[in-house]
């Protein structure tokens, strides 16, 4: 009889304990959590109560529409910056929409049943990706347009954001390779023997062979033959 009276309460803590955790995150207005709470107890079959299913139900109508106007905020800003948010902001939903559709209809006690309302968010991701590579793209193009070497590197840095979204976008892979030329610190090695010093017979070898790309940062470039290209920012000359 003890083993019972264990069991049944057992039972009834793991009920109560499952209202409780949805609705403390439902009243911190962590909408996420009592999502994946619900969400995360029906994948796993475990009991939930016609509470836990209001809480799911509120709770996902509650974010769908905090994203909504967060995305109208962001949308009127129209930066590049603003767009990558929206574009996150789309992708959660698509991915928050799939986990729920996954483990509808939502029955009640009763038999009623719950399924979300589904949006498709394709195309509005998608012009949201557009305007993320096309505000990286006008940006670069400004920046090219300047003799800085700074710019240049700015303008490789946000055409290569540009390819996280797409892996070719207008002409954005020359002008990657242009940004990259323009932005290094191009600088020429030559040795001019001195007569007077004894130094070993394969010394000047060595020296103009030796691999210095590990020695020097992304944007500086060494050569040690002059018809590599027409013209250096730098010349060594070691003598």
């Amino acid at each position: 009889m003890r083993s019972l009276y264990l069991i049944i309460i057992s039972g009834l803590l793991l009920m109560v304990g499952s209202c409780t955790s949805a609705k403390k995150s439902f009243e911190k207005n962590d909408y996420n959590s009592t999502i994946n709470m619900v969400v995360d107890r029906i994948s796993k079959n475990k009991k939930i109560t016609d509470e836990d299913i209001e809480f799911l139900k509120l709770a996902y109508l509650r974010v769908v529409e905090n994203d909504k106007n967060k995305i109208l905020q962001l949308k009127q800003n129209n930066t590049g910056e603003s767009w990558t948010e929206v574009f996150k902001i789309y992708t959660n939903m698509m991915q928050r929409q799939d986990a729920v559709m996954k483990i509808a209809p939502i029955y009640y006690s009763n038999g009623e049943s719950y399924t979300p309302i589904q949006y498709d968010y394709n195309s509005a991701r998608e012009e949201a990706r557009e305007k993320i590579a096309e505000y990286h793209y006008k940006e670069a193009v400004q920046l090219l347009n300047t003799p800085s070497r700074s710019n240049a590197r700015l303008a490789y840095n946000h055409l290569d954001c540009i390819f996280f979204y797409y892996k070719d976008y207008k002409d954005a892979n020359e002008l990657i390779n242009i940004a990259k030329d323009k932005g290094t610190t191009h600088i020429l090695l030559s040795v001019e023997k001195n007569p007077q010093l004894f130094l070993p017979q394969d010394f000047e070898y060595e020296l103009l062979n030796y691999d210095y790309s590990r020695s020097l940062n992304n944007w500086m470039a060494l050569y040690t033959d002059s018809k590599e290209r027409e013209n250096f920012d730098f010349a060594v000359k070691l003598i």
